[in-house]
């Protein structure tokens, strides 16, 4: 599923002042397997014609102990999906940039990551064929902007 927007506020300095808004093109998901694609995103899944992004928007950001950004955080925040809202907690790595100074902070790579129940969203088609837990991996490449 690619990303149609990411902001990431991000105050290296203190990360619990950081903050993010991501919005998922769920429309333009693929998954390898032409069926599999079309039942994702229909109308008892995703439901894709109705709700084309899915987004999260953190409220809190809660650094390692450590207060090192490339020890992760724990994202705090609301996630909509076809229309839903609930709070979820996601896991979030940062990586710099192979090779690059320990101050540089100009390229970075996201992992983001959680766990959610797809029918509190409303998605619950095909119950004999998906469990209901959904795992959530989300890789992100991102560069700074002025």
């Amino acid at each position: 599923m690619p990303i149609g927007r990411a902001d990431f506020q991000i105050d290296p300095s203190n990360l619990a002042a950081s903050s993010t808004d991501v919005t998922l093109r769920a429309d333009k998901v693929r998954t390898g397997f032409f069926l599999v694609t079309g039942i994702l995103k229909g109308a008892s899944m995703l439901d894709t014609v109705r709700y084309p992004t899915i987004r999260f928007v953190s409220t809190a950001v809660r650094p390692a102990p450590s207060g090192l950004l490339t020890d992760g955080v724990k994202l705090h925040g609301e996630l909509t999906i076809r229309d839903v809202t609930q709070a979820v907690n996601f896991d979030a790595r940062f990586m710099r940039r192979e090779g690059s100074a320990a101050d540089d902070l100009s390229r970075l790579t996201i992992r983001l990551g959680g766990r959610i129940s797809r029918s509190s969203f409303g998605a619950s088609g095909y119950r004999n064929l998906v469990g209901d837990e959904v795992e959530l991996n989300v890789t992100m490449a991102m560069r700074a902007v002025d």
